[in-house]
């Protein structure tokens, strides 16, 4: 009996090995998110979905959403807009998220700013925001997303 122990304790080593190195693929971004150009009004979950290849940006809507207009998004909203082809920030939304980890992750939420990437035809989309490890917006998304010189506009 005592010769099972050495066995058993190496399986279930490997098995807890294997088991924590499996962790979800990365999210898919979707298929595109197609919308108007402008800030939801209503919508409990405003559609965001991928960016299809040769996409081009002519200027970015962004609709700050604060955590008490979660509910009510349109009620104090200021939109804002960003005259630029936001190159860099596009390569960086078609970037995929990172798969999720199996380590701990902060016990928090980001509500990331709901944003509208408008083509020279003004056809409006709405991005996923590519995510890290713990299902976190990336910073360096967020970072270019304040970078742009962005003006305020009416409703």
């Amino acid at each position: 009996m005592r010769k099972r122990w050495p066995a058993a304790v190496a399986l279930l080593a490997a098995c807890a090995a294997g088991c924590a190195d499996a962790t979800p693929p990365a999210p898919d971004p979707g298929p595109p998110a197609w919308v108007a150009p402008a800030c939801p009004a209503d919508s409990p979950e405003p559609r965001r979905g991928g960016i299809p290849d040769g996409f081009a940006v002519s200027w970015v809507l962004r609709c700050p959403i604060a955590p008490e207009q979660l509910t009510a998004r349109a009620a104090g909203t200021v939109p804002e807009r960003a005259d630029t082809p936001a190159t860099e920030l596009l390569a960086t939304l078609r970037r995929p998220s990172d798969p999720r980890t199996s380590r701990a992750c902060p016990a928090m939420a980001v509500v990331p700013p709901y944003v509208v990437l408008v083509g020279a035809d003004g056809r409006g989309l709405a991005p996923r925001l590519p995510t890290d490890g713990c299902g976190l917006p990336r910073h360096e998304a967020l970072d270019l997303l304040d970078a742009l010189p962005y003006r305020a506009v009416s409703g």
